[in-house]
């Protein structure tokens, strides 16, 4: 038998797959267009968090200057506090993406209740909470 498929006249099996081809290619159209939307969330992604590691790296300077605040706030002779440059190998300072926070371990160099200085290590964990604020969740002096 012959149909009429768009104004022209074919057999019943041409008609059957001329739509079978035109309903493949369609779907293959949408499986391209989901597939670039997917790259393109992936890439967008991926771009944030470049980003977002740029700034903390950006940030891990006055990170470390922050915590030897937090630090000097537990020592018994906050003055008298000396720390490596923030280029010592004995200073690390990392960041963690997921929850958005620094952490320090490094040393300091202070005076103790004798009056005698001591090297300390300790480790902080703190993050920009606005503006010039800091605030940590710990610091801890490794005595």
């Amino acid at each position: 038998g012959w149909v009429v498929f768009e104004g022209r006249l074919v057999r019943q099996e041409d008609k059957a797959r001329l739509v079978a081809e035109r309903t493949r290619r369609k779907e293959e159209e949408q499986r391209k267009r989901q597939a670039e939307k997917e790259r393109r969330r992936v890439e967008n992604e991926r771009a944030a968090q470049r980003k977002r590691m740029e700034e903390a790296e950006s940030r891990k300077v006055t990170a470390y200057v922050m915590s030897q605040e937090f630090v000097k706030r537990k020592l018994k002779a906050p003055s008298s506090a000396r720390f490596p440059s923030f280029t010592s190998d004995d200073v690390m300072v990392t960041y963690n993406v997921d929850t958005s926070r620094f952490t320090v371990v490094a040393w300091v160099e202070a005076k103790n209740v004798f009056g005698v200085y001591l090297r300390i290590s300790y480790i902080c964990t703190l993050w920009p909470a606005g503006g010039d604020l800091w605030k940590t969740s710990s610091t801890v002096l490794l005595e």
